[in-house]
């Protein structure tokens, strides 16, 4: 499975989607599919790289794509990739900036702590949504679907120790509600 920068360069690729549409990617497609083009596409693509090695900017710092690029248009590459993470994703930043889940910082800290992601630095709650959603961006899918599971037991509300004794005890010896 592809990670990192080389994930990041394929979601770069998939957004060019927009810009030159469906039927263009799939001329390009076609075109990859016989030996010879492949071949010279590797080709290219190494003498890229040593070229780039050989600049004198090759020693410079690289730019951290992921501060520039915002959440949303994160999601939208890893619809074109795969459409269940971006699902989990999609309606988890929208749940949290309606504050349906983690309504408080303190919340928000607990599931990172707990789910054993990088810790936030942020003062604000607002400001820690972005750090949550750069590290779900990186899990696998279900890995992510699995810590998405658990958010309900951060929920302030009156349910939230209800949805600990199920995921403690399980759904079977949860403790009865009386509604």
């Amino acid at each position: 499975m592809i990670k990192g920068r080389e994930f990041d360069l394929l979601a770069d690729i998939a957004e060019l989607l927009k810009k030159y549409g469906p039927d263009t990617f799939e001329v390009l497609a076609g075109f990859m599919a016989t030996p010879e083009t492949t071949q010279t596409l590797i080709e290219l693509l190494q003498s890229t790289a040593e070229i780039c090695r050989s600049s004198p900017r090759a020693n410079a710092k690289p730019r951290n794509t992921k501060t520039t690029r915002s959440i949303r248009d994160e999601l939208a590459s890893i619809e074109v990739v795969d459409s269940q993470k971006y699902t989990l994703l999609s309606d988890f930043y929208q749940a949290l900036h309606e504050r349906n889940v983690l309504p408080t910082l303190r919340e928000l800290r607990s599931f990172v702590a707990d789910c054993g992601l990088p810790e936030i630095k942020a003062d604000a709650r607002q400001k820690a949504i972005n750090p949550l959603m750069r590290s779900l961006i990186e899990l696998p899918t279900s890995e992510l679907a699995e810590i998405l599971r658990a958010v309900p037991a951060y929920s302030s509300n009156d349910r939230g120790l209800l949805r600990w004794s199920e995921i403690i005890l399980g759904k079977d010896r949860a403790v009865p509600t009386n509604q």
